[in-house]
């Protein structure tokens, strides 16, 4: 058992709690407002992100065997990147400023969960 909670250990208390807190704060706001930078995020991080990372897997491991190609390689990649990020700052569908926030949240939480893991293993 975990000495600072009753629950067995390995149990995500610090992660259902702040989902839940995060939950109540978006109850708060239009729900017109929450869905689309939901439906920003979900077009950046998936989509633009796999774009990006496929040319820098490209560029850092060039002997890496691949199971297909891309035609044209890197101009279909460019214009998916270009075409994504039209749709992200489109007004009809334009990426809200509260999308923009939560992804830094979600950046500035990943980054120092990194760096307090290595500080960890480093002690």
């Amino acid at each position: 058992m975990n000495r600072h909670c009753s629950t067995p250990r390995g149990y995500p208390v610090v992660s259902i709690l702040f989902l839940g807190c995060v939950a109540a704060l978006f109850c708060s706001l239009p729900l017109k407002h929450v869905l689309q930078a939901i439906l920003s995020i979900r077009a950046v991080i998936p989509f633009m992100a796999q774009i990006v990372g496929a040319v820098i897997l490209r560029r850092r491991e060039p002997d890496r065997p691949r199971p297909f190609r891309m035609w044209l390689y890197p101009l279909p990649a460019i214009i998916a990147l270009g075409l994504w990020a039209y749709i992200v700052i489109s007004p009809q569908k334009g990426l809200r400023v509260g999308g923009l926030y939560v992804m830094a949240a979600g950046t500035l939480f990943y980054v120092t969960r990194g760096w307090l893991e290595r500080r960890r293993a480093a002690a």
